[in-house]
């Protein structure tokens, strides 16, 4: 068994991943469709209530293009893997290692209005749960459709891809903690999830634990 090309297709792109997830009812944050622009974007969340949003590139992996943006009245930042450099005539996004916090609303516009020219993903920010002093989520990867292996990510920021300088947690002690009734939950939603990508060996997905 290998993976068809239509999986990856959809699997490598977040709206159409988002979209397939929602029809099968498989559990997936709230999005904002069609975002053009920094302006569209405040539009849509001061419509729908959303004060925190992750934008996305549609196409992007690795939290590259990733912003987790919040306004409060007035006020507006944003954290993110973008590095904005600005020269005399343009600007240039670089993805980094580092994670920024932006304040100002012109950097804010400015990194959002890129990421769109290029096509993104919004979808509401969900809190994550806390864990030993940090946000956890976890990434599960299936196998033949089944939970196989799993990793506890905890981070002080919103991204939490261990390539940022993020740690794992102990998967035993948190699992314990979670308790067996709710684990097979979510093992469940991962095999539902698997199922739709029944042609592929394998998937990767990301758990998110609200508080």
């Amino acid at each position: 068994m290998s993976h068809a090309p239509a999986d990856i297709e959809v699997m490598i792109d977040k709206r159409r991943c988002h979209r397939r997830c929602l029809e099968e009812k498989i559990p997936v944050p709230p999005q904002l469709n069609h975002v053009t622009s920094f302006d569209d974007l405040l539009e849509k969340m001061n419509a729908s209530g959303f004060h925190r949003v992750f934008v996305k590139l549609a196409n992007g992996s690795s939290a590259s293009g990733v912003l987790a943006l919040e306004t409060n009245g007035p006020h507006i930042q944003a954290h993110s893997s973008v590095e904005l450099i600005r020269s005399c005539r343009e600007i240039s996004l670089y993805n980094s290692l580092k994670i920024r916090r932006y304040r100002t609303p012109e950097e804010i516009a400015a990194i959002v209005n890129a990421l769109c020219r290029e096509g993104v993903h919004v979808e509401r920010w969900i809190p994550k749960a806390g864990w030993q002093g940090r946000r956890c989520d976890m990434r599960v990867v299936t196998i033949g459709g089944e939970a196989q292996h799993a990793v506890l990510r905890l981070s002080k920021s919103p991204m939490t891809n261990l390539h940022l300088g993020n740690r794992r947690g102990d998967l035993r002690e948190f699992l314990a903690h979670l308790g067996e009734e709710r684990w097979a939950e979510m093992t469940a939603i991962c095999r539902r999830a698997a199922a739709l990508f029944s042609t592929s060996v394998h998937t990767g997905l990301d758990l998110l634990f609200s508080p």
